[in-house]
């Protein structure tokens, strides 16, 4: 955009009254960036803000969701966990920030096993953990989707049980994923159970799709692509402030031994709240 004459989008034929359309964009320096939203128009106008009648066009909308991810706009925290712990939601959404990951102990990239991309992160189960400072695009209290892929070697307790994420409090209480070693599933957890994928459902030494989702007030937990139960929570999980923890619950108990791949959260969004394979 030229100083003082920004190109704006409109869901609209632009003319003197119109309302910019903003969703999916960000504006830096005069360049306007736009991560396509999910539910954005098949048509959207693009006009100067001085001359809106005069300075205009149309472009249209369309995405291949075999290649595309819809929901990009709405992701807030993207770890593939190949190579690096780097997080690259900012390469995935325009509007947001990278978080910069800390990698503990001996959390370490690998190429011992993966399910895609020829590798994976591991975490021995020995104080291992990827941490990074927290922040409000985190605290979930609306609808939202968390998933990653697992491969366990093993599912044991030590102090607590394995914790492939760990949240900070909002005030209230630690949100955690969590894998619950005596009767074997995933559970999204807040001062007890949200949510589960089913007693004898989490494995070791098979790569496992873990998704929980929330639309409205109903919280879906998802295995492998198959919807495995549903549960009612208004609950705010994670807070604003403080030290968001993958791979164990607080580094030194609570620690997951085995490899983890693709972890992405999205805020505002439920990706999935029926089967998905």
């Amino acid at each position: 955009s030229f100083t003082g004459h920004p190109v704006l989008f409109s869901s609209t034929n632009p003319d003197s009254s119109t309302t910019a359309y903003t969703d999916g964009t960000s504006i830096a320096s005069n360049v306007i960036s736009f991560t396509v939203p999910h539910n954005a128009p098949d048509t959207l106008y693009y006009y100067c803000q001085n001359h809106p009648t005069s300075m205009n066009g149309s472009i249209s909308i369309t995405t291949d969701e075999t290649k595309a991810d819809p929901y990009a706009w709405k992701n807030v925290l993207a770890l593939p966990l190949v190579g690096s712990s780097n997080d690259v939601s900012a390469s995935i959404a325009c509007t947001q920030t990278n978080y910069s990951i800390t990698d503990n102990n001996n959390a370490s990239a690998s190429n011992d096993t993966s399910n895609f991309y020829s590798g994976s992160f591991e975490f021995d189960g020995d104080a291992d953990s990827l941490t990074f400072t927290t922040s409000s695009d985190l605290s979930l209290d609306g609808d939202f989707t968390i998933e990653f892929w697992i491969n366990l070697d093993t599912i044991t307790v030590d102090t607590q049980h394995p914790s492939p994420i760990t949240m900070p409090t909002d005030g209230s209480a630690v949100s955690q994923v969590y894998i619950q070693s005596t009767n074997d599933y995933f559970g999204l957890y807040k001062s007890g159970n949200i949510v589960t994928t089913g007693n004898n459902s989490a494995l070791t030494g098979v790569w496992q799709h873990v998704a929980f989702t929330r639309s409205g007030s109903t919280c879906y937990a998802f295995l492998d692509g198959v919807l495995k139960n549903t549960a009612t929570s208004t609950a705010t999980f994670g807070g604003t402030t403080g030290t968001f923890r993958i791979g164990s619950f607080n580094g030194g108990g609570g620690d997951v031994d085995g490899y983890m791949q693709d972890l992405r959260i999205y805020k505002g969004v439920a990706k999935y709240t029926s089967d998905f394979v």
